[in-house]
């Protein structure tokens, strides 16, 4: 991490909190580890290394580099949306499946609870992402079996389902599954809209039986 610091290309990972966890943890080994040198000089030395990472991180903690393309950025996501609001929203609708895209689910990592907490369970219960590396969480499709959901996108249409932030799939759907969708906006609560996809008419035409 401190070689990383050292060389400008430390980036937003979740692996970066397990090398955190590693030094502090192995803190307890350090009496047991002889060194080729004097005892007293390697615990200073990591002492230094230690400081200088506190000292980078407090001078420019909130500016990490994005890891697909290595430009800076600040790790916080600057939104003015009301949060809280958003939550209620969904927590206020039970019998609802919310399926998010990319965009509104990293968001909601950065305002449903801290970064350094773990995500509790049962946070994928109603609000599913279209992508990312949660699809096949045992969570997430036991959520997605409960609504009787069985593809995410092609489901869309389901009365028990809303969209959130990703109002360009009617093209898609039309392509691929149904002969007419339309998208209606239930909500918009700053940066966060909720749509509703529904068919236009009865008629529910599958691309694979055309």
């Amino acid at each position: 991490m401190a070689h990383l610091l050292a060389i400008d290309r430390l980036v937003y990972r979740v692996e970066s909190g397990f090398w955190l966890y590693a030094a502090v943890l192995a803190i307890p080994l350090f009496s047991k580890i002889t060194f080729s040198f004097s005892q007293k000089l390697a615990y200073t030395i990591l002492g230094v290394i230690a400081t200088v990472n506190i000292i980078s991180y407090a001078s420019s903690g909130t500016m990490v580099r994005n890891p697909v393309n290595g430009q800076m950025r600040t790790i916080v996501v600057e939104d003015s949306t009301d949060y809280t609001q958003v939550f209620n929203y969904i927590d206020n609708q039970p019998d609802k499946m919310f399926l998010l895209s990319m965009n509104a689910f990293m968001r909601f990592s950065h305002h449903r609870n801290p970064p350094y907490l773990a995500t509790p369970a049962g946070s994928f219960k109603r609000t599913v992402s279209f992508g990312y590396w949660t699809p096949y969480l045992p969570e997430v499709t036991d959520a997605l079996n409960e609504f009787y959901i069985t593809n995410p996108i092609k489901d869309v249409i389901k009365d028990n389902v809303i969209v959130l932030n990703e109002p360009g799939l009617a093209e898609f759907l039309q392509r691929h599954y149904y002969d007419s969708v339309a998208v209606d906006t239930l909500k918009s609560i700053g940066d966060m809209t909720f749509f509703k996809y529904r068919l236009v008419n009865s008629s529910v035409q599958q691309a694979e039986g055309k």
